[in-house]
Parts: structure tokens; sequence; C-alpha cells
């Protein structure tokens, strides 16, 4: 990884090289373009599908360790597994570019050739240096792996979308060196426009109404979401339950042993149903669900 070297120094040398053969850039640069668009028109963001031509795994899974300390004072710590997944890892692109120097400036160039392995490096040293923490536990030489081509996936993808916002932008500037990667590209943008369309509706009627199991399998039924993703949004339902359960239950038991010392036994019986009955009624929200 090239982290010893600065995106401004990368940029301050592709401005120097004016000698350089144009043909020879051209040859290069179609070469990336058409490696470029392979990978990530084998990829979506907005769902991270795996196809059979790109081998990356959706996510990857990390070991989160945890202290929490409750009003009453106990302190508990807590190990969970938690996924890493492809879209958060392009979903910290935009604030890698807004706190690195040269990243903007390179990126506006809109060029692969020489630009795009040292923003991949840069942005995979950003991500598990200053970002967040778990993105930290990707220690291993296969989570190392995984994350260096994502961040490859994610630098392609943003140099792609650049030179067809340029090429749209402006009539008669073309940044693209293929033209039949340039026609590829302005389709695949139109496509993922209209997936994106369709996804903003579906997480609005969520924000609206709230999430259920059942409004997540009439989702499902009506072909709104794929199986998987219903799988997911039903797993990340009941682990927010779960969770909600185990806090009450946990802080109850703080607060409840600190009772006698404050209260008559009246009212220590009295916070104990009151606890049981809330756990009773989220437990029954979720067998009604």
């Amino acid at each position: 990884m090239q982290d010893n070297i600065s995106l401004l120094d990368v940029l301050k040398h592709i401005h120097m090289a004016s000698t350089d053969s144009i043909k020879e850039f051209e040859k290069q640069e179609r070469e990336e373009e058409e490696i470029s668009y392979t990978k990530i028109c084998a990829r979506s963001f907005e769902r991270m599908q795996q196809l059979s031509c790109n081998k990356l795994d959706l996510y990857k899974e990390v070991t989160i360790t945890e202290e929490k300390t409750y009003k009453s004072g106990k302190v508990v710590i807590k190990t969970r597994k938690e996924k890493v997944r492809g879209n958060e890892i392009q979903g910290r692109f935009k604030t890698f570019e807004e706190k690195t120097p040269g990243v903007k400036e390179l990126v506006s160039l809109c060029r692969l050739c020489q630009v795009w392995e040292p923003l991949r490096d840069k942005f995979m040293a950003f991500i598990l240096l200053y970002d967040w923490p778990k993105f930290r536990e990707l220690t291993s030489l296969d989570e190392q792996e995984w994350l260096r081509d994502i961040c490859e996936l994610v630098v392609r993808d943003v140099i792609m979308v650049k030179k067809h916002d340029r090429y749209k932008d402006k009539k008669g500037s073309n940044p693209f060196i293929s033209k039949t990667i340039k026609s590829l590209m302005i389709a695949l943008v139109k496509e993922r426009k209209a997936v994106g369309e369709k996804a903003e509706g579906i997480n609005a009627g969520f924000k609206d109404q709230g999430l259920s199991k059942k409004q997540i399998e009439e989702m499902y039924e009506k072909g709104d979401i794929t199986a998987e993703i219903r799988l997911e949004l039903i797993e990340k339902m009941m682990r927010a339950r779960a969770r909600l359960l185990e806090d009450i239950a946990l802080d109850a038991d703080c607060r409840i042993a600190q009772f006698p010392k404050l209260m008559p036994k009246q009212s220590v019986t009295e916070e104990l149903e009151e606890v049981q009955n809330t756990i009773l009624e989220i437990e029954g929200e979720g067998q009604s669900a």
C-alpha cells in the first residue's frame, strides 16, 4: 500500500508527464475502461448482488466487543458478530473525498490510468485507520484482500461515473476513449437511477409505516424486495427486539437491586410487575407481527 505517497504528489507527477506518448496513454486508458466497466456492471451497490463474473463476497463478519455502563452504575461487556458490507465501504467514499487532500482533483481528471491504484490504496488506509471502528476489525489476510478488492471496485466506479457525468454535462467534451464503453455507461447509469428511485420509494414506505414482519412479508409478496433482503430485514428486526429485551432486563436488575435501600417492599413488587409487563408486551408484538 503506497500510504507514504500523498495524492497531491501523484497529481503533480501526472501533470508533469507531458512527454508521455498520447497513443500509449489512450491504449492503457481504453484497457482500464474495459476492465472497469466489466467490474462495476457485475455488481449492484444498491444490493451488492453477487454474479458469476465477479467472485467478491457480499460481506465480511467481524467480532465487536463493547462495554456499556448503565445509569445504575453496572458495567456490562458485550460481544457480538457484525457484518461489514461492501455497500457500506462504497458509502464512505464521499467522506474520504472530503477529508483527504488530492482526491477531488484526481477524480476530476476523469482518467483511470495512474489514478485508480493510488486512490484505492489511500481509500483503504482511510477505511482502516480513520473510519468506523468495526472496519478496523478486518485484520486477517483474507479480510484485507477483500477490502482491497472492494476499495478498487468503488474507485473504478466513482471515476467511470465521473466520466459519464462529464460527458453528459459538457457537450463536445468526451473523457471516454472507447465509444463502446461510453454507450454502455450511459445505459448503466440510466438503469441505476431507475433502481435508485424505486429503492427510495420503498425506504419512504418503511419510514412512514414502521417495520414489522407483516409489512416485510407484504413487500416480498409484491416483489418489491428479494428473498435475500426479506431475510435480512427480518433478522435485523428480531435482533433489534432481542437487544431491547436484554437491555430492559439488565437495567431492571441493576435498579431493582438498589430499591430495598430506597423504597418499601411494595414499591419493589410494583416495579418488578411493571418491567415484566413491558417485556411481555414486546414479546407479544413479536408473536403477532
